[in-house]
């Protein structure tokens, strides 16, 4: 989409941006078959070729800070984090100047500032993550205030996003404000739109244990309520992808329950995540360890 933001180019630059057009298109078709390394090094080389482009046309600008965005992708893949980060500062830097003058930039710009916010936290420089989610909000609010209605799903991720981010830096009230914000509007889009259940269900699974940890457990107890009514939902419907994500919410209960001194409900809890676990077909190490944990507590809470 993003080298879509300029399609012309002046005469003499003709051979050149066709050429960096198709190697821009196979570094995106090797992306998208799973190939990262391959992907990042002719993705690079495309961005090679619109810098040359862009330091004498404007309108190569555009298709720069895209390919920067495909590589910040690709880059991330390979785990790559830092780099992964300076490719989207460079996109972003670039769709800063457009975006005064084109809405389509302005879109870009926030896409591109979401996805720096996500490579620095994969960096683990999560103050900077946070600036950039805080900031992602912003733009993407702007945009739905643009154009209503078009981004509403985007604005409620963007919130449940910086809730992540900041709990990262331990600054639980101000992630407890941006997940409440998420779990409200996603609670309102997934009426129409069911496809955002999912986000709902994750929504829901991190607020509760930022409530727990301010001592709000009533919130933290219904949060999870919340997330297991959801992924009962889900996966009542593809049981292998959603079984995970109801087991641990059903541990989270069941560790809310307890520090509430509702010990019973508690067990009742924790029981039903064993049975979900075990049931689970293929557990992993992890899996294994969680359901060590689980028993333990459930052999805490048989004395009620």
């Amino acid at each position: 989409m993003w080298r879509r933001l300029f399609s012309r180019h002046r005469d003499g630059h003709r051979p050149l941006a066709a050429q960096a057009d198709a190697t821009a298109a196979r570094g995106d078709r090797l992306g998208r078959e799973g190939r990262w390394q391959a992907a990042s090094a002719v993705t690079a080389e495309a961005v090679d070729m619109y810098r040359r482009l862009a330091a004498t046309d404007d309108e190569a600008r555009g298709k720069l800070a895209g390919t920067l965005v495909s590589l910040g992708e690709w880059l991330a893949r390979e785990s790559r984090f830092p780099e992964a980060a300076d490719a989207d500062a460079e996109a972003v830097a670039i769709l800063r100047e457009l975006a005064p003058r084109s809405a389509q930039a302005r879109r870009g710009l926030a896409a591109a500032v979401n996805n720096a916010g996500v490579h620095l936290g994969q960096a683990n420089r999560w103050p900077a993550a946070v600036e950039l989610g805080r900031e992602t909000v912003t733009l993407m609010r702007g945009l739905d205030e643009e154009q209503p209605g078009a981004f509403t799903a985007e604005v409620a991720l963007a919130y449940l996003n910086l809730g992540t981010r900041l709990d990262a830096l331990g600054l639980d009230q101000e992630s407890l404000e941006a997940k409440r914000e998420a779990v409200a509007r996603l609670t309102r889009l997934v009426q129409d739109d069911p496809a955002l259940l999912p986000e709902l269900a994750r929504a829901c699974t991190t607020l509760g244990p930022t409530a727990a940890r301010l001592h709000l457990l009533d919130e933290a107890v219904a949060a999870a309520r919340e997330a297991i009514r959801h992924y009962r939902a889900l996966a009542a419907e593809e049981p292998r992808a959603h079984a995970d994500g109801l087991a641990g919410n059903l541990a989270n209960l069941a560790m809310f329950l307890r520090d509430a001194g509702r010990r019973a409900e508690a067990y009742a809890a924790v029981d039903e995540s064993i049975t979900v676990y075990r049931s689970h077909p293929g557990m992993t190490s992890s899996d294994a360890a969680r359901l060590q944990h689980l028993l333990r507590l459930r052999a805490e809470l048989a004395d009620f």
